[in-house]
């Protein structure tokens, strides 16, 4: 039956001391204090339970887990983050951490306390000081890799989304400098996945693709919409009026045409499919 405990950390354990307080059971506290430790810069907060009592590990289990939870665990992504990454700005790095903080779901909060929350049992019943930081460091490796796992997967969607961007930048300073080959340019998304090209006055445009280039510069993965993409950048239209559903394509055409690609809200083209 453990009757002491004294939790050792850098940080201020005053608000432990009041949550201690407040769930062990009034009666049996003879007491609970913290003091500093003088030249050392950390704080120890004291309990000792009364003869005839012994101390809720278990609660006292849960209290110690949410505590390293709120105060270390954006520490420990921040500091993965910073560890893994190189080249970001601190604007960058935020948007990555509250990228990543955003990834941590109701199953991973579970799995987290759970984890935390068994090595702190663990601990307690080997020792009667628990060292918060000693503790975060050799005991927690099991919760810095599923964290570490969220903070790169933040840092891949992070850098996928940043070249897709600078992407889209350089095609759109592309077609700026692009002289025109057409004005407007009907774009037809056809039931099988591929595309159809009208001009102004809705004349199918023909359009060939060379299957032995394709595999010598994409190794033959070329997909219906990178070689839409291609044929528009070669036209530069001015205008595109897009005929179909508003899907992915789209989106990305309109990131680069922006107010100068609209969509067609029916049309003979539009019917072509529906009367098939």
């Amino acid at each position: 039956m453990k009757k002491t405990l004294s939790i050792v950390s850098c940080f201020d354990l005053a608000d432990m001391e009041k949550e201690l307080a407040e769930v062990i059971y009034g009666g049996s506290i003879d007491y609970i204090f913290c003091e500093a430790l003088g030249g050392t810069g950390r704080t120890r907060c004291s309990i000792r339970v009364k003869a005839g009592d012994s101390l809720p590990i278990d609660t006292i289990a849960d209290c110690l887990t949410l505590w390293i939870k709120q105060r270390y665990e954006q520490l420990i992504m921040r500091n993965i983050l910073y560890s893994n990454t190189y080249g970001l700005t601190k604007e960058e790095l935020l948007t990555v951490l509250n990228s990543a903080e955003q990834k941590i779901s109701f199953t991973d909060k579970i799995l987290f306390f759970s984890i935390i929350k068994n090595n702190v049992l663990d601990y307690l019943e080997e020792s009667d000081t628990f060292f918060i930081e000693g503790f975060v460091r050799f005991r927690l490796k099991e919760y810095f890799d599923c964290l570490e796992i969220i903070v790169n997967n933040a840092i891949e969607d992070f850098c996928t989304e940043k070249e897709y961007e600078d992407f889209i930048g350089l095609v759109k300073e592309y077609i700026e400098m692009q002289r025109p080959v057409i004005g407007l340019l009907h774009i037809k998304e056809n039931a099988n996945g591929e595309f159809s090209l009208y001009d102004l006055r809705k004349t199918e445009i023909a359009v060939t693709y060379d299957e032995e280039a394709d595999k010598l510069f994409y190794g033959g993965d070329m997909t219906n919409a990178d070689r839409l993409i291609s044929i528009v950048l070669f036209l530069a239209p001015k205008q595109i009026i897009w005929h179909g559903r508003e899907t992915l394509i789209h989106q990305t055409l309109k990131q680069i045409f922006e107010d100068n690609i609209t969509v067609c809200r029916g049309c003979e083209l539009c019917e072509q499919d529906n009367k098939d």
